[in-house]
């Protein structure tokens, strides 16, 4: 009962104005200063007030500056001023952040002379033609002294200066600018200005040579001399052995050109910006480049550029995407056919289907490390079969057959809402079971469930249950047994199927003749490699056990003691097309071997296997091997004539290698 009464006290007091039970929420905020100053100088500072409303609200807030380079404010309200310009301050309530307040704030140059401890001139460029002119910029330390200067030229002849800092390019040279305080004439700043002569050091006259159209440019031969012009785009600065280098696209409507390395006054390109540009034409392993770029010139014309959309065209062919080459371009709702594990260097990224694939290319070279992070951290979230659309600039690549891909220097990844069929039909195309399964793999892992749609549901028939049952179970016979898997994919009313044929291998025959492990390769090559097969040219190679036998390896080089090796100390490593095939006639009815893709799992690649009974004419087996993830072992019979053998990487995605090894031939 007493501290009832003690409440009822406190509450009658505080209805007199003495004391407040609780506090209102607040409604408004205003702030004042002394005299309302709202203009200061700089290196100045003003002590503001800031009131809430109702009064028996929490008077705490929060300050903020709108432009902390001009003001800076702590948390008692205390304003410096740092240099000129407009501000506003903020006083926001901690209760409730939706109420607050701003005060404007005129920052003025001191009239209190502050002589300069440092000088420093500024140009948006060193590097202008003849008759070209611009402004230089004085900055001065600290930021509230006198920036009165007077400006020397040491070349009038080259470069002159007027008494406000504007510069003209008379003749081509070196001039070196200096601003001298006025304050204290033993402070001093300078600038070196390059006026560049009408014609390149390469002796080429660019101010009259004609553009190259887009097409002059793609057919154009190396060392072609070339001019062209457009929109900085991807500008991409970068160290190359201590030499300051850049590379950039120039992009005019929907045409484009690849300007690389270029190191004359690299830094003056600006993303964004017009420019001419003149150098020499070089086609490296069907990348389109500019290069010795040593004439350039920022125009002020205004151009604009627009990307490409290639969906329905045919984006693999090299051919027909030759006149887009270095020009902008787009992919709408195309599905991720592959994508690698390891994102922490160069990586491509292989998205349309079977028929028409490309690769989008992601180097850290052609951007910021941030950027190459972002588009990484992207990469990771993809599954195969997701679809998505992406922008970039069409290009080329590849040691002897270029192959087309998409430069991505940005990300411009988004993704798509797909129909019921899309998503059945984007799980079909990525949908793939092993082709061959040794007697150690006792279970096959048969998905019910779409990798990239959940919701998409998936069963399956076996044509043999007792050697794979539909829940991927694994019996493995005497014999090796072919059997059918059939995978039914649906959602809702939406469904399709797929057949797959899986090589249940049995027994190992007993009758082995020959092996070609490559264990007894001579170790004494370079970068991993064998000295007995050490590049992929053509050739022909001694080995084997129990007899060594003369084997020719196409396109195919013997690496050892590296990762990436299937058994052993030593493997091989071959290019799509390639093919290993005995030269020494041996008789046999069965072929094994292993493989597996040497530069990323999420790959694949087509094998096959012919035979000869003379060495020269070839038959090719009607069935196929798609071998992708994990290490595969083939083994298949052939007619009883056969005398040689040829096993051949038909294609391949990505760089095209594959690793081959424990070859072995059966009576």
């Amino acid at each position: 009962m007493r501290n009832k009464t003690i409440l009822f006290a406190a509450c009658l007091v505080a209805s007199l104005g003495v004391v407040s039970c609780s506090s209102s929420a607040p409604e408004f905020i205003s702030i004042s200063s002394v005299n309302d100053i709202h203009s200061l100088e700089v290196g100045q500072t003003l002590q503001l007030k800031a009131e809430v409303s109702p009064k028996n609200a929490s008077q705490d807030v929060i300050w903020t500056s709108g432009n902390v380079d001009v003001a800076t404010i702590d948390e008692t309200g205390l304003v410096t001023t740092l240099s000129e310009g407009n501000v506003k301050l903020t006083a926001t309530s901690k209760v409730d952040e939706k109420i607050s307040a701003d005060y404007s704030l005129i920052v003025t140059k001191s009239t209190t002379s502050v002589k300069p401890t440092e000088i420093s001139l500024v140009a948006s460029k060193t590097t202008i033609d003849i008759d070209e002119s611009l402004t230089l910029v004085v900055r001065v330390t600290p930021s509230n002294a006198d920036d009165s200067v007077t400006f020397v030229s040491s070349d009038t002849s080259i470069v002159s200066v007027s008494a406000t800092g504007s510069i003209k390019g008379l003749k081509a040279g070196k001039a070196t600018i200096t601003a001298t305080s006025k304050v204290d004439s033993t402070i001093k700043g300078s600038i070196e200005i390059t006026v560049n002569d009408k014609v390149s050091v390469d002796g080429t006259d660019y101010e009259s040579l004609p553009y190259t159209t887009h097409q002059e440019y793609v057919e154009a031969d190396s060392d072609t001399v070339i001019k062209v012009k457009g929109v900085a785009k991807y500008v991409n600065l970068y160290d190359d052995k201590g030499s300051e280098k850049v590379s950039y696209y120039l992009l005019n409507g929907s045409e484009g050109y690849y300007v690389y390395g270029q190191s004359t006054n690299p830094s003056d390109i600006k993303e964004g910006k017009v420019y001419e540009i003149g150098g020499k034409k070089k086609n490296y392993n069907g990348t389109h480049e500019i290069v010795n770029c040593d004439y350039y010139k920022e125009l002020s014309e205004k151009i604009t550029y627009t990307a490409t959309d290639i969906t329905t065209m045919e984006f693999g062919n090299l051919d027909a995407m030759a006149n887009y080459q270095s020009s902008l371009v787009s992919l709408t709702d195309v599905s991720v056919v592959s994508f690698p594990s390891n994102v922490t260097k160069a990586f491509s990224v292989k998205v349309g289907n079977d028929t028409n694939s490309i690769d989008l290319r992601v180097d850290p070279k052609n951007m910021s490390a941030e950027t190459f992070t972002e588009i990484a951290n992207i990469v990771t979230t993809f599954t195969v079969g997701k679809v998505i659309s992406v922008t970039g600039a069409m290009s080329a690549f590849g040691y002897g057959k270029p192959s087309n891909q998409i430069s991505i220097c940005e990300n411009t990844f988004v993704f798509a809402t797909l129909t019921d069929n899309e998503k059945v039909e984007a799980t079909k195309s990525t949908l793939d079971v092993k082709c061959s399964l040794t007697s150690e793999e006792t279970s096959l892992n048969l998905i019910t469930k779409g990798d990239s749609y959940e919701d998409v549901s998936i069963s399956w028939a076996s044509s043999n249950e007792s050697v794979i049952s539909t829940s991927g179970n694994v019996t493995h016979q005497n014999e090796d047994v072919e059997v059918q898997l059939t995978a039914t994919i649906s959602l809702n009313t939406a469904t399709a199927t797929k057949t797959f044929v899986v090589d249940v291998l049995g027994n190992n025959p007993t009758n082995l003749i020959h092996t070609l492990d490559f264990e007894d390769a001579l170790a004494e090559g370079q970068y991993n490699t064998s000295a007995t097969k050490p590049g992929y040219a053509d050739g022909n190679v001694t080995l084997g056990k129990p007899d060594q036998k003369i084997w020719t390896l196409a396109s195919t080089l013997i690496e050892y003691d590296s990762a990436a090796i299937i058994d052993g100390r030593f493997s091989g490593r071959i290019k799509a097309n390639g093919y290993l095939a005995n030269v020494d006639e041996i008789t046999c009815s069965t072929v094994q071997f292993t493989v597996r893709n040497y530069n990323d799992g999420t790959l694949s690649g087509v094998w096959s296997i012919s035979y000869s009974n003379d060495g020269t004419n070839y038959t090719k087996l009607e069935k196929t091997y798609a071998v992708g993830q994990d290490i595969y072992t083939i083994r298949r019979q052939l007619p009883s004539s056969a005398k040689y053998v040829k096993i051949m990487l038909d294609s391949a995605e990505g760089k095209g290698v594959y690793n081959i090894d424990n070859v072995i031939l059966y009576a």
